[in-house]
Order: structure tokens, then sequence, then C-alpha cells
């Protein structure tokens, strides 16, 4: 896996809007001469070193640097914008390419390594809110849809849980279908269900 690909893979899935702020990311990384190992992982661009670091996420409005081990990392919480309620990973959203400081996205990243390093493991809430079951629509649909079954899979329990509430609760199962559909289209753009209000 090369930066070329990288960069044509943000060309051709990411939208145009924002582009150029996953390029300036991915070029950052990459110039920081870290000790990284590229990979895909859920359609995007991913960097690993003992473990996942960091990928590079494009939006229709906006694009993230996720930092897989984000939620472990001291000192970093007021750079982390979006996903702070996951138990793992920790979130920075991008909006404009002038918002990204490129000596804290390398201090983020340095720190991410050397957490792997170190062998921290995150300790999940086991007290988490049960997952509401999986509808068979939905279920349907992602048997139908790699990416999105992919997206679905990395998503936090809670986020799971409003894409499966949100396909149960319809009564009539053609209503349940066209939510399902409707919730791979999202899941297909990377987006959880209540994303549009959340950004």
């Amino acid at each position: 896996m090369k930066h070329e690909d990288f960069k044509q893979l943000i060309h051709s899935k990411c939208p145009e809007v924002t582009q150029d702020i996953c390029l300036l990311l991915l070029n950052i990384i990459e110039e920081s001469e870290l000790k990284l190992s590229r990979s895909i992982k859920w359609g995007c661009p991913t960097y690993e070193h003992k473990g996942l670091v960091v990928g590079v996420w494009g939006f229709k409005n906006h694009a993230n640097l996720v930092v897989f081990n984000g939620a472990g990392l001291k000192g970093f919480d007021s750079y982390f914008n979006a996903g702070t309620d996951n138990q793992t990973s920790r979130t920075i959203k991008f909006q404009k390419i002038n918002d990204i400081d490129s000596q804290i996205i390398i201090n983020i990243i340095k720190a991410s390594i050397a957490l792997n390093e170190s062998g921290y493991k995150i300790k999940t809430n086991q007290k988490a809110k049960k997952q509401i079951e999986i509808p068979e629509e939905l279920q349907q649909a992602l048997a139908c849809n790699i990416d999105a079954a992919g997206f679905y899979n990395h998503l936090t329990e809670a986020c799971k849980n409003e894409y499966n509430a949100y396909v149960a609760e319809a009564k009539r199962q053609e209503t349940r279908i066209k939510r399902a559909q409707k919730s791979i289209g999202l899941m297909v753009k990377k987006e959880t269900l209540n994303q549009r209000y959340k950004c």
C-alpha cells in the first residue's frame, strides 16, 4: 500500500468539497516520517503501528481524523470535537482546511503510537446499554452491501442501537424495508443516523 494509493482512494470516494482536507491530513502524516504502516479499513485510509492508530474519513461537509485509541490519550481532550462518546476512539472534525494544525496532529499520532507500544488496553464499559436486536430487514440490507456492513460493524453500540431502533420501530414491513434502505445509504456515506443533526 503506497501513499499514491491513498490519494487515489480519496479522489474516488470522498466528496469533492472535503478532498483537500483529507489530502492535507494524509500529507501531514506521510511527511512526519513516523513508523506507521498503511491499510484500508472500512473503505478509508488507515495508519497502524502495533494496532490501529489513525484513519482519515471524508464526509459531505467535513473530514474526520479518527484516533482509534484516543480515549486512552492524556492531555488532548480539548482537540477532540466529535465521537467523544465512543469507548475507545476519539475524533477531530475539520470543516475548513485552515482548521488543521499539523504539529498538533503529529503530537497526537506520536502519543497514540506510544500508547500502542506500551501494550495499553482500553477498558470498555461493561455496563453499557443492551444492544437492540438488529431487525431482519436491516440485516438483509447489510448482507447486500459490504461497505455499509463494514461501517455498521465499526459503530458504537449506541449508534447501532439508533439504526436498529429506527428500522424496528416501524409497524409496517414496507416502512421497515424503506428505513433499512435509507440507513444503508447513510452508512455508505459513513454517516450515523443522526449525524446530520450533530454536525
